[in-house]
């Protein structure tokens, strides 16, 4: 009898809650009417009556003074309300009406106010407006750059625009890609952003359609794309207890390393046009090609050397850095002429002098080294960390001359010129040397990340088991510069041209 009693009792509390909810959300009024559809988004934007938006003198009137350095949220809080409202049309019309009245003031507000609609843009996903905010990347700030950068890199739709490299929106959409890449691997943007970003996609989509060209931009992203490639940042903490956003990044890095093959290809192809495309290249792009040749360790010495006269001194500085990859005997005798010229001290000549000095690291002779034993003992201070930074990278054969100046040069005034020798002496394998940055290694995070970027920055190859241990660091910061040491070493024994 009593089973009966409970079971009509647990019918009658379940029809009653079935009555009520269904009460509840017959009273419940919606929390907004839609002003227009949105079936025909890309069809019909010009039949969108321009009362229906507010325009930039309606959004003076509301509290949104251009010139102020917040407009940017005030404007995302009215995106936000269209949006909202399902005024698609109007949102995209309003963020338009921003970008032609962009504050022409302080350069760091124009460019604030920028990053805060494309934040706003991509929250919202409104990929319509891409194609506008990336022809505004040149007026944002150095910098808030990266930070643009990013924020444009979260759209769903950033990887079409890499499917057409001769379009704007595709340089753009590159130079974007190629900061982003550059910034999260070098830890000045948070490795987050390979949960939101679609790098490998957009990788893969370039590898597609890229032309069998010399282009300087493309050749720096997939040289960057293979930087990353070989990264496990899905194994980075910050993903660790986020399955899906640790899925998505494993998917990301999985298109990088199947378009890795394809990248190798067209640079291994493109790096033997490059001497002709210098030759063939117009003034204002030589910079860039020159920087592909010192990625890549192409041997363009006689064409520089024939065009030494009509480059610019930016292009010369770049061009002796290139000149240390050449194995033409010429180049080294050109190299000397420079780094041997009688200059003032502080003077452009100075700078090229110290630059052609640095570059005879990979030109091992007694003349080089008397040359670099003469800057250590009447060079200025710049002169001489310019032949430390040249010498220990072969055994010297001049080695008491050489290392009875370096041992005398750890005890210098000057802290450049003492960090240089050190590192000149750990290079040589000297054993107080090594030890001293061993011990660094394990000091406070501060301490230890200086240490590794004088690892990376010297060539110190003999501490790479060390920074091997570091990327399993606990403290994130010392992982990632390990990490990005790590590569930078492997780098310079295996070109990513060859790779």
């Amino acid at each position: 009898m009593w089973v009966e009693t409970l079971i009509g009792t647990i019918l009658t509390v379940s029809v009653a809650g079935m009555l009520w909810r269904r009460r509840v959300r017959m009273n419940r009024q919606p929390m907004w009417q839609p002003r227009h559809s949105h079936a025909h988004l890309f069809e019909l934007r010009q039949l969108i009556p321009p009362a229906s938006v507010k325009t930039v003198g309606n959004l003076l009137t509301i509290g949104l003074p251009l010139g102020h350095s917040r407009a940017g949220k005030k404007c995302m809080q009215e995106l936000r309300k269209l949006w909202d409202q399902a005024d698609y049309l109007g949102a995209i019309q309003l963020l338009e009406e921003q970008l032609q009245q962009v504050p022409s003031g302080d350069a760091i507000e124009s460019s604030r106010f920028l990053v805060d609609l494309a934040a706003a843009a991509k929250i919202m996903q409104i990929n319509e407006a891409l194609p506008m905010l990336l022809e505004q990347f040149d007026r944002v700030c150095t910098e808030l750059k990266p930070e643009y950068a990013a924020e444009l890199v979260g759209f769903v739709a950033f990887a079409e625009y890499l499917q057409y490299p001769t379009r704007n929106e595709c340089r753009y959409a590159m130079r974007v890609l190629k900061i982003v890449m550059e910034s999260v691997r070098r830890n000045r943007l948070p490795m987050s952003m390979y949960a939101d970003a679609y790098f490998g996609d957009a990788i893969r989509r370039l590898c597609e359609h890229c032309p069998e060209l010399v282009d300087p931009l493309v050749i720096q992203l997939f040289v960057e794309a293979r930087r990353h490639a070989r990264r496990v940042f899905h194994q980075h903490a910050t993903f660790r207890d986020d399955p899906a956003r640790r899925q998505h990044v494993r998917w990301q890095i999985a298109y990088l390393r199947d378009s890795e093959s394809l990248m190798a290809e067209y640079l291994h192809d493109i790096s033997q046009e490059l001497p002709f495309a210098l030759e063939e290249a117009a003034p204002e792009n030589r910079w860039d090609i020159l920087e592909c040749c010192l990625l890549l360790r192409v041997d363009v010495g006689l064409p520089i050397i024939q065009l030494w006269g009509e480059l610019n001194f930016q292009q010369q500085l770049k061009a002796i850095e290139v000149l240390s990859w050449s194995k033409d005997a010429e180049i080294r005798t050109h190299l000397v002429q420079l780094a041997s010229r009688a200059v003032q001290q502080g003077s452009p000549e100075e700078q090229l002098a110290c630059a052609a000095m640095k570059s005879l690291q990979n030109y091992p002779c007694e003349p080089v080294e008397r040359l670099q034993i003469h800057f250590l003992d009447n060079g200025s201070n710049e002169a001489r960390v310019a032949a430390l930074e040249s010498m220990g990278w072969h055994e010297p054969i001049l080695r008491i001359d050489t290392l009875s100046r370096l041992n005398h040069l750890k005890q210098h005034k000057n802290p450049r010129v003492r960090k240089a020798a050190l590192a000149a002496c750990a290079r040589l394998g000297e054993i107080a040397a090594l030890n001293i940055l061993r011990e660094s290694l394990h000091q406070p995070a501060a301490i230890a990340i200086d240490a590794i970027r004088m690892i990376a920055n010297e060539g110190i190859s003999w501490l790479w088991p060390e920074l091997d241990e570091l990327t399993e660091s606990d403290d994130m910061d010392v992982q990632m510069e390990a990490w990005e040491a790590v590569e930078r070493l492997r780098e310079q024994f295996l070109p990513l041209a060859i790779d």
